[in-house]
């Protein structure tokens, strides 16, 4: 902190209004070195220059959760096996032989990033991450790890593309077939991400949770959309559509995002079935 400022000259003088501009001058110079010196570098900076050709990558990625226990099956038609876990706090390594990934939470506070980077031990027994949100792009490079730039973070183009060109895949936004990326083939995509929990706004209580993974929304038009938790700092809770997006279209390098299908709905899978007519919108079998 400069608290006083003392200069010797021989017959020099400002005017006042020069010498507060002056320091004006000097205290904005200083106040924008302050701030890059503690900012991170953004990674969107990268998009500032020429697009980026993406390599294609033909490989087929697909989403299932960590605690069940579908690996062997999985795996047997995957390139790269993402998963998704219910409660981080709990984390494990599954055993696959194809490289695993783990997905990082679309939301993260600052409470559970510490957390995350808690259990960095066991996250690097994984072959990297799967990132849905900016901050765990961040968190991946900051980490030394791999990862798997998700359909989340809205990859539309090449430009978008190339600031997530160090990522080992790139799948592109559902909304988009975007060149090079890998496609976005099926699966039920979770709309929102509530941060407070549903059952404490009509009076409920966390000693006394009424959670059992049977809740369910149904909008004015009757529409019935699925509210699953996940844990980590506390819960969050997402709520998942239930009209599943199907590309048949997609043939060859391909995203499944089975995180929300039931074992019946993820055996069709397996045989083949599932995604080559688009499912219907139900829950079948998914508790």
């Amino acid at each position: 902190e400069l608290s006083e400022l003392e200069i010797e000259a021989d017959n020099v003088f400002m005017t006042r209004s020069g010498l507060n501009r002056l320091r004006r001058d000097a205290v904005h110079v200083l106040r924008e070195v302050i701030i890059a010196a503690n900012t991170p570098e953004p990674c969107v900076r990268a998009a500032c220059a020429a697009p980026v050709r993406i390599p294609v990558k033909k490989a087929v990625v697909v989403n299932v959760p960590l605690e069940a226990k579908l690996a062997p099956d999985i795996c047997g038609i995957a390139d790269a096996v993402v998963f998704q876990p219910v409660d981080y706090n709990e984390l494990t390594a599954p055993e696959c032989p194809k490289p695993k990934y783990l997905k990082l939470p679309i939301f993260a506070s600052e409470r559970d990033l510490f957390i995350l980077r808690s259990g960095m031990e066991i996250i690097k027994q994984f072959d990297g991450v799967y990132a849905s949100n900016p901050y765990a792009v961040q968190f991946a490079r900051e980490n030394g790890l791999k990862y798997i730039a998700g359909w989340q973070l809205n990859i539309t183009n090449s430009f978008s593309a190339g600031v997530y060109s160090d990522a080992e895949y790139i799948i592109s936004s559902v909304e988009e077939n975007t060149a090079g990326c890998i496609l976005y083939k099926g699966g039920r995509i979770p709309l929102m991400t509530l941060v407070h929990c549903p059952y404490k706004d009509i009076g409920g209580s966390c000693d006394k949770c009424a959670y059992d993974g049977e809740l369910y929304f149904t909008d004015d038009r009757n529409k019935k959309l699925l509210v699953k938790r996940y844990r980590l700092s506390r819960c969050y809770f997402e709520l998942i559509d239930g009209a599943p997006v199907s590309n048949p279209a997609v043939t060859q390098g391909a995203y499944y995002d089975l995180m929300y299908f039931g074992t019946s709905e993820i055996n069709d899978f397996i045989n083949g079935n599932l995604f080559e007519k688009p499912p219907k919108n139900s829950f079948r079998g998914l508790k």
